[in-house]
């Protein structure tokens, strides 16, 4: 009996731990697509738990969800292989919060095969999580979540104290109140946004916006125009 490894022996190692592999990952198509245990299943935050962790992340999502927070319960029970739709599921989420009785066993597989920032609550005491220790933990999310969102923007931030002016009947009136209404549905913060403005009346439209950056952007001159009537007329 040798102790060499042949390639023969090493190619067929290889091939037989991708087959095992193969089949355990096909176990996926076979077990329940993950559900939410309470919540919406997108929002703001989700409680992720496992085994034992059940009942006290149970009270303590309903108890905060009866109150009004945003936040969720998903509990998994499939964790080799997880549920095919886990890793989306996850995703439809701001945070996620996994509390575990161990130092962070689910939250770093979490972490590294779906690339989320999921966060730890961790417990080795030996003894079960009180309910109150994850209402302290959501709740202590939830408001740096809150502190970290920007404001809603309204019509006061797409308006100015200058004097609108121009020509009665002037088109400019309503373009000006359209895009002052549309801006906060768009919900896209000030400094994502640029407004590029031509000559004359029109260049005082950026203006009248409030703190937006400008882009000054003048008609070519007539003589670097095909149509330099036409140029020097619409200026």
């Amino acid at each position: 009996m040798t102790r060499v490894i042949s390639p023969t022996m090493r190619s067929n190692h290889q091939k037989m731990t991708d087959v095992r592999k193969a089949k355990i990952d096909g176990i996926a198509k076979f077990i329940p697509a993950q559900t939410v245990s309470q919540g919406p299943s997108a929002g703001q935050l989700a409680i992720v738990g496992w085994g034992s962790t059940y009942g006290p992340i149970h009270q303590a999502v309903k108890r905060l969800r009866a109150v009004g927070v945003d936040v969720s319960h998903i509990h998994i029970r499939y964790l080799m292989p997880f549920p095919e739709n886990l890793g989306e599921l996850l995703r439809g989420y701001e945070q996620i919060l996994v509390p575990e009785m161990n130092t962070g066993q689910l939250v770093e597989v979490l972490r590294s095969k779906f690339l989320i920032d999921a966060k730890r609550l961790n417990k080795v005491s030996g003894q079960p999580f009180k309910i109150r220790e994850i209402v302290d933990a959501i709740e202590s999310l939830a408001r740096r979540v809150s502190m970290n969102a920007p404001e809603k923007l309204t019509l006061k931030d797409f308006s100015t104290d200058q004097e609108v002016r121009w020509c009665p009947g002037c088109g400019d009136y309503a373009i000006l109140k359209t895009i002052q209404k549309l801006m906060p549905e768009l919900d896209t913060p000030k400094e994502n946004t640029v407004f590029v403005s031509g000559i004359g009346c029109s260049s005082r439209f950026p203006l009248l916006h409030g703190n937006l950056r400008i882009s000054h952007n003048p008609w070519p001159s007539a003589r670097d125009c095909d149509r330099g009537k036409a140029c020097r007329t619409l200026s």
